[in-house]
This record gives structure tokens, sequence and C-alpha cells, in this order.
């Protein structure tokens, strides 16, 4: 038979059983408590199938399960624990949630069910990933580098000896026949302009 024990609050340790439906509230219902937090009618607790489902009437302080609080119709199972207000209550004498005798999802009130979290792996294990190996990379050899033009080899001239410019330029000498021509002019420039100076002196 499934049960409620009151596990905290007035009656505590007193148990309550569930045929069809429990109203609980602190002034109107099957299980009136005086306990100041809840609503004139704050919950209704039915039997549903192996388990229980819990309703909060839109009181006040609310009602949780499990430490949740519900929103919609909630089915719970054996051990389950409800509070509203003061009071709480252990669900007792139907399956647990989950369990290998649980029944198919509740059509009608559309209850929502609170289950402990569970792990669930489908498939079998992933097929081993395996990748081709690299090709090897290889550096392409460098192309080998050009040798530096040979420059023509000149024979140096001898001191002293005239080259015509088309000589010169042909072996690459520089001409320096203009040294000895402006040495001269510079040297007439010079003597002149002493000769005027010691004239004008005079």
């Amino acid at each position: 038979m499934a049960r409620l024990r009151i596990t905290n609050g007035p009656l505590e340790g007193q148990t309550v059983e569930v045929e069809d439906e429990v109203v609980i509230g602190r002034e109107e219902g099957d299980l009136a408590l005086e306990d100041l937090e809840l609503s004139r009618r704050h919950a209704v607790v039915r039997r549903h199938a192996n388990r229980l489902q819990v309703e909060d009437l839109g009181s006040s302080n609310g009602t949780f399960v499990d430490g949740t609080r519900i929103e919609e119709p909630t089915l719970v199972g054996g051990g389950a624990e409800i509070r509203m207000g003061m009071t709480v209550l252990m669900v007792e004498g139907v399956l647990p949630v989950g369990s290998s005798g649980d029944e198919p999802e509740a059509t009608g009130r559309g209850a929502t069910r609170i289950s402990p979290a569970t792990t669930e792996s489908t498939g079998g294990p992933a097929a081993p990933v395996t990748t081709a190996p690299a090709a090897p990379v290889t550096a392409a050899p460098a192309a080998p580098a050009r040798p530096p033009e040979a420059l023509p080899q000149v024979p140096a001239a001898p001191a002293g000896v005239f080259h015509p410019p088309e000589h010169r330029r042909q072996r690459g000498l520089a001409s320096r026949s203009w040294v000895p021509v402006a040495l001269s002019f510079g040297t007439v420039i010079a003597t002149a302009v002493a000769l005027i100076i010691y004239f004008a002196t005079r």
C-alpha cells in the first residue's frame, strides 16, 4: 500500500495511506496540518499506477520534491521526499522512479518524472581512427651558384709610357694626360699674376 510517512513538522512520525488521493492543507483537505507555512489547500498526492503523483494547488510557498520546486504534476516513487512548508513527507510502499518495473509515460495529466541522474551510453565502441603516415618531405637540391664571369686580364702598362685614349679605354686604364697640362697652365697664370703685382707696385 502506498503511504506517506511524516518525518518533520506537525504529526511527525505518523503515516498516511494513499488509496486514491490525499489533499493536504492548513485548514482544508484530507490531511489538515497546523503548519502556518501551508496554504489552505496546498497540494494533492494521488495514486498513479505503481507510483504516486504530486501536484501543487497554487500554494504561496510552493511544493518541493527532493529539493526541487514543482510547477506541474510530478511523478514520484519510493524514497522520494515531499516538502511543503515545515512539513516533510517520505514516500513509501511504491516502486522507485526509474526501476525495472516502471510503467510507460503517464497520459492525461502529463506528469513530470523526477529520477536520479543516470549516464547512458548508446552504440558500440567508437571505431579507431587511423591516420595515414605523412609522406616525407624532401627539399629540392639547391641550384649551383653561377660562378662570376671572369674579367679580362689586362697587363699593367709600364710607368711613363703614353697610351692613346682608345688604347686606355680598351685596357681599362684611367687617363691621366690632363695632370701635366693643368700644372703647366697653373704655373703660367701664377707667373703672370706675380709680374702684374710687381710692376703695379713700382
